[in-house]
């Protein structure tokens, strides 16, 4: 792996662990572990897991939430590739004069590697999110910076997500 490569994987990987300060639940903001898990494809299926998220839900009857989150995708295809990923959602707007469907938004700096060789991609992606943003069906497009190494991370991008930090500030003990 070169020496950019394992610089950004690092810095990606070391944003989750630190930080992790405890917040109560009821307080509609805070750090929690392990905020999301999805799936979906692009040229190859892939599966994603996110581990440390600070979020921010400013009133759960407004329909809004903020959050931040590093995890990793794992692409599955004839080679498997291993992507540290930043991520960044929002909702700001019901639709549809319902609490619990709108649009959402987000930006993804994703570093896909074999180990060997990486590649650098931005991922922009709008979609719906649904049940207060536990729910979320996100189309992304894919930006590679620089060159491109690895034919099975296609320029389209499909994915579902089950984005546990919605539920900041309600009565669960699931956030630290």
């Amino acid at each position: 792996m070169n020496t950019r490569c394992k610089l950004y994987a690092g810095l990606l990987f070391i944003a989750g662990l630190f930080g992790n300060y405890p917040v109560k639940a009821q307080h509609g903001k805070g750090f929690q572990s392990f905020n999301r898990y999805g799936a979906g494809v692009q040229k190859s299926a892939y599966i994603d897991v996110g581990w440390l998220a600070y979020s921010y839900t400013p009133s759960r009857h407004k329909g809004r939430y903020y959050d931040i989150s590093a995890g990793t995708e794992a692409i599955i295809s004839k080679y498997f590739l291993v992507a540290p990923k930043l991520s960044m959602d929002a909702a700001i707007m019901p639709v549809f004069g319902g609490k619990s469907f709108y649009p959402g938004f987000g930006m993804d700096f994703s570093v896909p590697t074999n180990f060997r060789e990486c590649d650098y991609l931005l991922t922009p992606k709008a979609g719906i999110a649904l049940a207060y943003g536990l729910l979320r069906l996100y189309y992304g497009y894919n930006f590679v910076i620089g060159k491109q190494h690895f034919t099975q991370v296609g320029a389209h991008k499909i994915s579902f997500e089950v984005n546990l930090s919605s539920l900041q500030g309600e009565k669960l003990q699931i956030v630290h």
